[in-house]
Formats: structure tokens, C-alpha cells, sequence
């Protein structure tokens, strides 16, 4: 799915293969980190990325940025 700052840039795509979900599922590592493919779009920009839990009440919210140092690369702010 694609990730969009609040004015509509497209900062690329969340998933692999074409997803056309709304959400991406991943699974944790063993130090709990769970990895999601990011493919950069063309424009640099913020925007937050929310994960849940299934099963439980716990979520957070992250605001990441696409920079654009000559590779666009999606960080946490």
C-alpha cells in the first residue's frame, strides 16, 4: 500500500509484489522487531506509520521520513 504525507506526496510503497491492502502483517524477530519492504516513491516527506498487535490493545504510532540524499531512504523522526 502506499505511504503518503498528509498533503498527498507519495513517499512509495509498503508490502512487496503489489499489495493493494490498507495494512502490511509481519511477524517478529526474536528481539521483537518486526521488518516491513519499503520501495521509495519520488517525493521526500514525513508521514506517521501505526502498527497493532493482534490480540492485544497494543499499538503505537511513528512519524518516519523518506530523505532524499541522493537514495530516498524511510527513517523514524
Amino acid at each position: 500500500f502506499s505511504l503518503s504525507t498528509p498533503d498527498g506526496k507519495s513517499l512509495g510503497a509498503i508490502g512487496a509484489g503489489g499489495e493493494s491492502a490498507g495494512s502490511y502483517s509481519a511477524v517478529t524477530d526474536a528481539s521483537g522487531v518486526a521488518t516491513v519492504p519499503f520501495t521509495a516513491g519520488a517525493a521526500a516527506g514525513a508521514a506517521v506509520v501505526s502498527a497493532s498487535v493482534p490480540g492485544t490493545s497494543a499499538t503505537s504510532s511513528r512519524p518516519v521520513a523518506v530523505s532524499d540524499g541522493g537514495k530516498k531512504t524511510l527513517i523514524p523522526v
